[in-house]
């Protein structure tokens, strides 16, 4: 895994530049989290705004501390301590459910989820009528929701990338209810369920929903998101519904 850190300047004509920080620099910050001769340009290095880059991926939040800096900098140890602490978790954890997976064994597993957007009749109305500005909504949001199921494991971080063997998302419209009806069903043979396939295939076809009709009705609602069955695995058939 390779692992970048940046910080942003705070001070200065520069403020609000971000700086990508060294190897060595990182491990001085190491240092002074273990107390090894923390200089004055390392207790303001302290004190920065951090963010973590993971194999080329997004730069996220890690740490800040907006307290004032004591002469030795001892209000900023624990942002420092998180820096080696998290990174050690993160590994630890992510070591156990591989080793977790890797004990399981190969079965067929199937996972269903199902999730509602609730709207306006009137907005309905539009979606099932195929006038939405965006174009079809319906069709739009189950090809978002099958696209979203295959790359779960890029989107949630201890989620292993998983052979989908079949993938169906259906969106049924209850005028009753004033809603749309998502349901997404995945399959796979492998050591871990897709549940997670499943739930977030149903996520983002509401999502799309959503998105494609928010210019007509910005309040509506989306919620319910929950699974209601899954067969194979170790903890066996599960029908919550």
């Amino acid at each position: 895994m390779a692992i970048e850190y940046r910080r942003m300047l705070l001070f200065g004509p520069e403020m609000g530049r971000f700086e990508v920080l060294g190897e060595d620099h990182v491990h001085r910050l190491l240092a002074f989290a273990g107390g090894v001769g923390a200089t004055g340009d390392q207790r303001a290095d302290a004190g920065q705004y951090l963010e973590r880059c993971e194999d080329g991926g997004p730069w996220q939040t890690f740490s800040y501390w907006p307290g004032a800096i004591d002469f030795w900098g001892r209000s900023r140890l624990m942002v420092i301590e998180r820096l080696a602490n998290d990174e050690r978790r993160l590994r630890e954890r992510a070591q156990g459910v591989a080793d977790a997976a890797g004990a399981d064994v190969q079965s067929a597993r199937t996972a269903t989820a199902k999730g509602s957007v609730y709207m306006s009749a009137e907005t309905l109305r539009l979606i099932v009528s195929g006038g939405a500005a965006k174009g079809d909504v319906l069709t739009t949001a189950q090809l978002a929701g099958t696209m979203a199921a295959k790359r779960t494991h890029e989107l949630i971080p201890l989620c292993h990338p998983l052979p989908l063997t079949g993938i169906d998302v259906s969106l049924e419209p209850d005028e009753k209810r004033r809603s749309i009806d998502i349901t997404a069903t995945v399959r796979t043979t492998g050591k871990t369920g897709v549940e997670m396939e499943a739930l977030t295939a149903v996520s983002v076809a509401a999502l799309t929903v959503y998105d494609m009709a928010k210019a007509v009705q910005k309040d509506m609602r989306i919620g319910d998101i929950r699974l209601v069955r899954k067969r194979g695995g170790k903890s066996g058939d599960i029908d919550l519904e």
